[in-house]
């Protein structure tokens, strides 16, 4: 391909040449060393001026991807130039190369150089591409779906406005922490909470007491009964001496009595009788505990 190219100062090709392929940045560097080995030599003080070589067309194409064929601003060759003449030239001239171009050395020239890079030099960069999403003209008409794709299984017809989540501890709304008027505004609820905790601590030491109670009776009986054998062993008799099973059936027949003075008799057997229909439900299967429950 023949033609000719706007010629470019020695900083401006070294700047440039960081941008192209490592092909053309080799030749780019050799260009402008030979040049400046000339100038030097013959102590031109004029700024050097670079005419790039014939290279080859992945190069060019390279070079006109990366807007590289502007003409110098410094340059004073051509006024015929000015406003970007010589840019639509090379377009042109590179169209149509490509155009006569076989499919296969456009292929190549694809994979060298990258479909987005060939697409901007072929086709240009200023298409316009149309908006794939349509714009309705009132929005309470139905949204056109496209033929293309399936519609979803679960699709929101109907727009539902969702509610704002608002954290009060990071809103301004809420106002600033001032602790002398969160004491007085919450100073029923730690009165509360004392009362509570009073009570809690009531009650244990009530059960601790109760606990101790039961258990010294136990033991006093246990005794008494000891006393019993010892002395029906004495007299000559057989000592005898209850199970476990037989303690614990004595310790209720007690409390049963006690309940029934204190008048509380029903309460614990109501009490008794859900504990004990709540570990029969546990027991059956599923189905049954929901016809129970019913």
């Amino acid at each position: 391909m023949q033609s000719t190219y706007p010629r470019y100062s020695l900083g401006h090709a070294l700047s440039l040449s960081r941008s192209l392929s490592r092909s053309l940045a080799r030749s780019l560097c050799a260009c402008t060393y030979t040049q400046t080995y000339a100038d030097t030599h013959t102590n031109s003080v004029s700024p050097v001026q670079v005419s790039l070589p014939s290279l080859n067309y992945c190069h060019l194409v390279d070079a006109v991807a990366c807007g590289l064929w502007k003409q110098d601003g410094n340059s004073d060759d051509d006024p015929e130039d000015a406003g970007g003449s010589n840019e639509l030239q090379t377009k042109e001239d590179i169209r149509k190369e490509l155009s006569n171009m076989s499919f296969e050395n456009i292929v190549k020239l694809q994979n060298q150089v990258g479909t987005k890079v060939y697409n901007t030099v072929a086709y240009g960069s200023n298409r316009s591409h149309e908006s794939s999403k349509k714009k309705r003209l009132n929005k309470n008409r139905p949204v056109e779906l496209s033929a293309k794709k399936p519609a979803p299984f679960l699709r929101q017809v109907i727009p539902v406005k969702k509610p704002t989540l608002r954290d009060p501890r990071f809103d301004d709304l809420s106002g600033e922490y001032k602790p002398e008027i969160f004491e007085k505004t919450y100073k029923i609820k730690k009165n509360s909470q004392t009362k509570e905790k009073l009570q809690f601590l009531l009650k244990r030491m009530e059960n601790q007491d109760q606990a101790r109670k039961s258990k010294e009776q136990q033991r006093e009986r246990e005794l008494q009964f000891k006393r019993q054998q010892r002395e029906r062993a004495s007299e000559g008799g057989k000592p005898f001496f209850f199970k476990k099973s037989d303690m614990k059936k004595l310790q209720l027949a007690e409390k049963y009595q006690e309940l029934k003075k204190s008048s509380k008799l029903d309460n614990f057997l109501s009490k008794k009788r859900k504990r004990n229909a709540m570990k029969d439900r546990r027991k059956l299967p599923k189905q049954l505990q929901s016809k129970k429950a019913v």
